[in-house]
């Protein structure tokens, strides 16, 4: 889960560093959200890594895949302020959207894990 939360900041933090683009490279390199987002992104894929390792797929990948746009957006719509214009029916879809992902890389990430054989392991040799 922690992974999601970081791949989720490291989303916000490309649009703003998106945006020093337009301003030109030095404006882009003397800005902090460049190298928060190294930070994050760094830290971000060894969690990651270490999720896969240290776990089956099933355990990991479900947070990892459910928090990363979840945190984006919550971070979109309160840090960076953006709008997220819907209205009744487009709110029932973004909820029933929600869920069906969700449900899915849940149900997708513990299919993986379980038809995945796990390796025999042989006993290691006696001393001689």
């Amino acid at each position: 889960s922690c992974t999601g939360i970081l791949y989720g900041a490291a989303a916000a933090l490309t649009k703003s560093v998106m945006s020093y683009l337009d301003d030109g490279f030095v404006d882009v390199i003397s800005s902090w959200e460049v190298y928060a987002l190294i930070v994050v992104i760094t830290l971000g894929t060894y969690l990651q890594q270490s999720a896969f390792q240290a776990g089956s797929l099933a355990q990991s990948l479900p947070a990892i895949s459910v928090f990363e746009p979840v945190i984006a957006v919550i971070l979109g719509m309160t840090v960076l302020e953006e709008d997220l214009q819907a209205d009744g029916l487009q709110w029932a879809l973004i909820a029933v959207s929600a869920v069906a992902m969700i449900v899915s890389t849940a149900a997708l990430a513990r299919s993986q894990g379980e038809s995945q054989p796990t390796p025999e392991l042989e006993p290691a040799p006696a001393p001689a």
